[in-house]
């Protein structure tokens, strides 16, 4: 049996949360504020670590360097990025079997779902170790005893008992062999999910900056129709002043015509009363005329 223990170094809310439901699965995650105290996690048969790094404040490239520089041989590392392209030369054919790297935003459940799996994996990879190493220590003592019993220290049945505990050894080897060539799959088949996944996630990256340009593009054409509107309000705006305009102007003319006939008017009146005055004149010249 072997323990298990979890180590979390994260800066978000999002790494607490993963944390949490690990701790639900049985697991006491412990959490890692400083890089350096990276160097106290060590790895041996009856321990098996597992570092989850959930650094959102952190560039890529200080995250690699930070692993780099702590490459703790032996413990199985779950590191999430922003995004996980360029990272080639640092998720090499050595890490596949100590090494899972995700891309944000992470699905908890299949997280969680590829965590169950790595345990279970590593317990019975292990556990058939356990056993490899007891075959191969067995093995020598029994191949002994069954040559000694051929020399007539053993008798038939003795002899035939230990021959069958050498075989079945040596299928407990065999079955090591398949499982670690199991485990070897196991791990090149993720490997060929990463690159789906990785595919999957540029398919909708380039998705994602499809809408953004239809919603650049979109705003565009709101942005010119807001313009346009704009403009068409500019004119209504210029042709009811110009319509004001000349209502002033026609009203102004009007007043002014009626000013013009009242104008008109007094002097027609004048002009009447200037003729009788002159018809009186001219009477009172005939009548001094006809006085002299």
């Amino acid at each position: 049996m072997i323990d298990i223990k979890v180590y979390f170094f994260t800066d978000n809310n999002g790494g607490s949360v993963l944390a949490s439901r690990i701790a639900q699965l049985g697991f006491e995650p412990e959490f890692i504020n400083d890089s350096r105290l990276l160097a106290d996690i060590t790895s041996n048969d009856g321990m098996f670590n597992i570092l989850v790094v959930d650094l959102a404040g952190v560039s890529k490239d200080r995250i690699i360097r930070i692993l780099n520089k702590y490459p703790l041989p032996g413990v199985l590392k779950l590191i999430i990025f922003d995004d996980c392209s360029g990272t080639c030369e640092f998720y090499s054919s050595g890490n596949f079997l100590n090494m899972e790297l995700f891309s944000r935003p992470i699905d908890i459940r299949a997280f969680l779902l590829l965590f169950e799996k790595i345990i279970l994996a590593e317990k019975y990879r292990r556990l058939m170790r356990l056993i490899s190493r007891e075959a191969e220590v067995r093995i020598p003592r029994l191949e002994e005893l069954v040559a000694s019993g051929s020399e007539g220290m053993l008798e038939d049945d003795e002899r035939g008992f230990f021959i069958r505990i050498i075989e079945f050894e040596k299928r407990i080897l065999e079955e090591h062999r398949n499982l670690n060539d199991t485990i070897r799959r196991i791990a090149l088949l993720r490997n060929n999910e990463y690159m789906e996944l990785k595919d999957r996630v540029r398919a909708e990256e380039l998705l994602n900056e499809l809408r953004t340009q239809e919603l650049m593009d979109a705003k565009s054409v709101i942005n010119a129709q807001e313009s346009l509107l704009d403009y068409s309000t500019k004119e209504l705006l210029d042709a009811k002043m110009t319509l004001t305009a000349r209502e002033n102007v026609e009203e102004l003319g009007r007043v002014e015509a009626i000013h013009l006939h009242e104008e008109l008017k007094k002097l027609e009146e004048l002009n009447k009363s200037l003729e009788k005055r002159i018809e009186l004149l001219q009477q009172d010249n005939e009548t001094l005329k006809k006085r002299r």
